[in-house]
């Protein structure tokens, strides 16, 4: 059930601009570092978060036991396409009014109306996640973990063991993570 990107997003939450701003820096010779930084701690505030901050396509296999599938990962906009894998690996598509997204549910849903094919049965979802495409869609204390993150790392370049998950972030990201009940 472990969701795979299939694409990266076309942009950051976080310009290198923005982050140089942050960091006080003059200039751009630091820039590809920078670029660097913060595709890491965009994919590390993601995997804190469970949330996809800029959007982009995932797939996720998901055992079919009911009508009512949770998606891995939130906030999901669209579905691309589902399809029931067969024992065999073949993935037979389903028909598109079978399938309906309910990405206003925590965690988002996938809605089929149809009954599971066998007690092994899985589905191969391909879905859009995030907030938008645009950084400006990203809520701002997303953004600022990955601008803190970054420039933490940066600051501490060569200083040894610098925690990769520093406690302050955790209370930036904490309201974002789902809670289990």
């Amino acid at each position: 059930m472990t969701p795979i990107r299939l694409d990266h997003p076309a942009v950051e939450p976080v310009a290198v601009a923005e982050l140089r701003a942050h960091l006080r820096l003059e200039d751009g010779a630091e820039d590809s570092v920078l670029a660097t930084l913060i595709a890491a701690a965009r994919e590390v505030v993601e995997a804190r978060s469970r949330r996809v901050l800029i959007e982009s396509r995932w797939r996720a296999v998901l055992p079919w036991r009911s009508a009512r599938l949770a998606l891995p990962l939130s906030p999901v906009t669209a579905l691309v396409s589902v399809a029931r894998l067969r024992d065999d690996g073949i993935a037979e598509p389903l028909p598109p009014e079978l399938c309906r997204l309910d990405a206003a549910s925590e965690p988002p849903r996938l809605r089929l109306d149809a009954l599971p094919p066998g007690p092994d049965a899985r589905v191969a979802v391909e879905f859009l996640a995030g907030y938008g495409a645009a950084p400006a869609a990203v809520p701002e204390a997303l953004r600022l973990a990955v601008r803190l993150l970054a420039a933490r790392w940066f600051e501490h370049r060569g200083d040894g063991e610098v925690p990769a998950w520093p406690a302050d972030l955790e209370a930036v990201v904490a309201p974002f993570r789902p809670v289990r009940l």
